[in-house]
């Protein structure tokens, strides 16, 4: 029995296809003019099922690279080494702790040294307790940055997850040997803190996060004194009273009033006089006095000849020292004690 392609169903398949394999390979790829190669599916469909031939289709290489392509890499990708296995759950990365710097107080022992107290605010999102400490610091004054005269200290703190923390950290200031100095004419100082913290979680993550905080507050300034005049009011035997005139300058924008008032004179290197006066007077802002303070010289423990070289003097090679106690009216240092120590050449009015 024949089919209608003329050969016996039941002749051997070998025998009824007697082209080669490489035949029937060179059928699937086939050239036509003008175009690519394409693919004829028909020519091994058909002939294996010995099936009639009712189309005639052809498929080119451009229309089934969308097709062959990612069913080629996809064989790539289940073959590659290194593929076939689970890959390790990659580690979740911690969220970093935050972290806000806010201005507390400020404090101070005398018109330049002051500290500024801060608070960090500081939390922890992450799942894992993370520990915190200071890394670098900086301060800026008035738009300069600080190269020496400043300090900070904050401590070391652990922070369990999901739980916040409030760190006080203090900045202080020696404001007469600042790097790079400020100005005789400053009046106000502008400051700007920068800190840097490094921290580092339980599971080894590490980093840095910065924070900051600015403050302003006015410049306390020492008076400056200096000597106007000395004057020997009256010579005795055992007692010679001295007046002494001194110059107070306020360099301040602020009056400054004078609480208490202690004083020693010297003559020629000697010992010449003590005195104290209190709730003397005030020296208006950015103004000056003159004041006349006066000193009695007791002779009784002195040599006869002193008495006299003094009633003589003409100029007087002095040294006047003391201690005044100085009330500003400002918030952080209301009040301070300053010293003086003046020593030049005065001629002694009689």
């Amino acid at each position: 029995m024949t089919n209608r392609s003329g050969k016996d169903k039941n002749m051997p398949y070998d025998m009824k296809n007697s082209r080669t394999v490489k035949d029937r390979i060179g059928d699937l790829f086939t050239k036509r003019p003008g175009n690519d190669f394409f693919l004829n599916f028909h020519t091994f469909w058909d002939t294996k099922t010995e099936s009639k031939l009712r189309s005639y289709r052809y498929l080119t290489m451009k229309h089934c690279f969308p097709f062959l392509a990612p069913v080629f890499l996809g064989t790539l990708l289940v073959f590659s080494p290194g593929c076939s296995g689970t890959p390790p759950p990659e580690a979740v990365p911690q969220t970093v702790p935050r972290v806000t710097m806010v201005f507390d107080r400020m404090e101070a022992s005398g018109p330049d040294n002051v500290t500024l107290y801060f608070f960090i605010h500081a939390s922890n999102p992450g799942a894992e307790g993370v520990v915190v400490e200071p890394e670098k610091s900086r301060m800026f004054i008035n738009g300069k940055e600080l190269l020496a005269g400043f300090s900070g200290s904050v401590e070391k703190t652990r922070i369990d997850p999901g739980m916040r923390k409030k760190i006080e950290t203090a900045c202080g200031l020696d404001l007469k040997n600042l790097d790079p100095p400020l100005p005789p004419e400053t009046t106000a100082i502008d400051t700007k803190t920068i800190l840097e913290l490094a921290f580092a979680f339980d599971g080894g993550e590490h980093g840095s996060v910065v924070t900051g905080a600015d403050f302003s507050f006015p410049r306390i300034r020492e008076p400056e004194f200096s000597i106007v005049s000395i004057a020997i009011m009256q010579a005795e035997l055992i007692n010679t009273r001295f007046k002494v005139k001194v110059r107070i300058e306020n360099p301040n924008p602020f009056p400054m009033t004078f609480s208490s008032f202690t004083y020693e004179l010297y003559g020629h290197d000697r010992f010449w006089a003590d005195g104290s006066e209190a709730d003397i007077y005030t020296i208006p802002e950015n103004g000056k006095a003159e004041e006349e303070l006066f000193l009695v010289m007791n002779f009784i423990n002195m040599q006869r000849n002193l008495l006299d070289q003094v009633i003589a003097m003409r100029n007087v090679r002095y040294r006047f020292t003391g201690k005044a106690e100085i009330g500003t009216g400002v918030e952080y240092l209301p009040s301070f004690t300053t010293a003086f120590d003046l020593r030049g050449d005065s001629e002694v009015i009689k």
